[in-house]
């Protein structure tokens, strides 16, 4: 589980996230729950950034910080914010998001030739 900020509103809500080997991250209300979204990184993510990259960064719940928080930019000045338990665990979550959309890239350009 992981607080998210979805959307619009600035308001964090605690979600379950599952990235797909398809390049896709699903975000559920739980772990058995179908997804309330899905985010295909590939075509739908401008960009990732971490902690001090974050420029507009709701109130926090209490213990969560900066350095615990990674976003991904979509299409239409929307943003999936993350807030992880650790700095740790946001870099890692960060980076598997990245690798999962690099390796989606790189298969359909190899693909394409």
């Amino acid at each position: 589980m992981t607080y998210l900020k979805i959307g619009w509103n600035n308001r964090l809500k605690k979600r379950f996230l599952l990235l797909t080997a398809e390049g896709s991250l699903l975000v559920c209300h739980d772990a058995s729950s179908p997804p309330e979204q899905s985010v295909l990184l590939q075509s739908s993510c401008e960009a990732t950034v971490e902690g001090e990259e974050i420029l507009d960064l709701p109130k926090l719940p209490s213990g969560g910080c900066r350095d615990h928080c990674f976003a991904l930019i979509l299409p239409q000045s929307k943003c999936l914010l993350q807030l992880a338990e650790t700095p740790a665990d946001c870099r890692c979550d960060a980076h598997s998001a990245c690798a999962v959309n690099l390796s989606i890239s790189s298969t359909t350009d190899v693909d394409d030739i």
